[in-house]
């Protein structure tokens, strides 16, 4: 279940972004932490359900109001696994219906494989 991060997951955030290894420099995760303060980019916290903890983070950046752009995925090590992620891509879908969601240079792989895996699935 994807939820827009608060200021409140800021530790969890941090946390989660670390994990990346362009950004275990605290200037450089605060440089990207203030990236996503403008209004075109959003942080999206990742729980399995309700009751667990915080488990991974989306960052997506709205390009027009069709386009999504998925400049972040991130899952902690315990559930890191591609059916976690085709979840995470689900739910960011699934909130914005009306809107294409393609790849950065960093997550295109991944998306490319949650759209061939999407359209394989049966209705």
């Amino acid at each position: 279940m994807l939820i827009k991060s608060r200021q409140d997951d800021e530790k969890m955030v941090m946390g989660l972004f670390s994990l990346l290894p362009g950004l275990k420099e605290i200037a450089h995760l605060n440089g990207e932490l203030a990236e996503y303060q403008k209004s075109s980019r959003t942080l999206y916290v990742w729980q399995e359900n309700p009751q667990s903890q915080i488990q991974g983070l989306l960052g997506v950046e709205q390009i027009n109001p069709e386009l999504l752009l998925v400049r972040h995925i991130i899952l902690t090590p315990g559930v890191r696994s591609q059916e976690h992620y085709f979840q995470m891509l689900d739910n960011l879908q699934h909130l914005n219906q009306d809107s294409f969601i393609m790849g950065s240079l960093a997550t295109q792989k991944l998306v490319q494989h949650w759209r061939q895996a999407s359209s394989q699935a049966p209705a």
